[in-house]
């Protein structure tokens, strides 16, 4: 899905849009995790490594 679409016709909708991190928070907040900070460190990680990749198989 297309983010900036998908953000635009949830704000259209009334609906409540959060993103990776916003829901992150909430989970901690909840007791459903206990840290944010490894899991964010983990997400750029992947992210780095997952934009490498791409790159590398479009040379």
């Amino acid at each position: 899905m297309d983010e900036k679409l998908g953000r635009k016709i949830a704000e259209e909708k009334g609906i409540k849009i959060s993103g990776t991190i916003g829901v992150l928070l909430k989970a901690k907040k909840k007791g459903i995790i206990q840290e944010v900070k490894p899991l964010i460190y983990e997400l750029i990680a992947f992210i780095n490594w997952h934009y490498r990749k791409a790159i590398h198989q479009r040379l």
